[in-house]
């Protein structure tokens, strides 16, 4: 279906995004990122196309390219919380403070955001650097700038509870 959309409509985005997304979603990240690409330079303002790609990135473990994607998309969507959970995953083995300021921020723009509430939990127990998380998300937590974030932390660390602050 998405090759008949691409040969009628070469010139539109949904074809190449739909193809990545299914090469995505069959994890096959390589073609996915191929497709996708394609589709951002055809519609740098469709956000799935961009998300999609960063995603397809991560799976890569081309991590400074998913960590411009989603910069990128932090500039374009300033209030879509998705691309900083493509900051965290890229961020998340080699810089754990960005990765828990992207993590933190996400959360204050949507603290309900499944994805990043689960990438917390996963930060904070099952990483080889979890007692690092903990700590830094239960510090973080208090900088007034995630005081948003503050009661989803309290909620999902019960065990080390957030003080409030001063």
């Amino acid at each position: 279906m998405y090759r008949n959309i691409i040969a009628q409509s070469p010139e539109m985005s949904h074809g190449y995004g739909g193809l990545g997304g299914l090469y995505f979603d069959a994890g096959e990240y390589a073609e996915a990122a191929e497709f996708l690409s394609h589709a951002v330079e055809l519609n740098p303002h469709d956000f799935k196309h961009l998300h999609n790609l960063g995603l397809a990135l991560v799976g890569l473990g081309r991590l400074d390219e998913a960590r411009a994607v989603g910069e990128t998309g932090v500039q374009r969507f300033p209030g879509m919380a998705r691309f900083l959970k493509i900051i965290a995953l890229s961020s998340m083995d080699n810089d754990p403070p960005r990765a828990t300021e992207a993590v933190l921020t996400g959360l204050s723009i949507d603290p309900k955001d499944t994805a990043l509430r689960d990438l917390l939990r996963t930060l904070v127990t099952t990483h080889p650097a979890h007692d690092d998380y903990r700590r830094l998300f239960t510090q973080s937590a208090l900088e007034p700038r995630f005081s948003a974030a503050r009661s989803t932390v309290h909620e999902l660390l019960p065990a080390d509870p957030v003080p409030n602050a001063p």
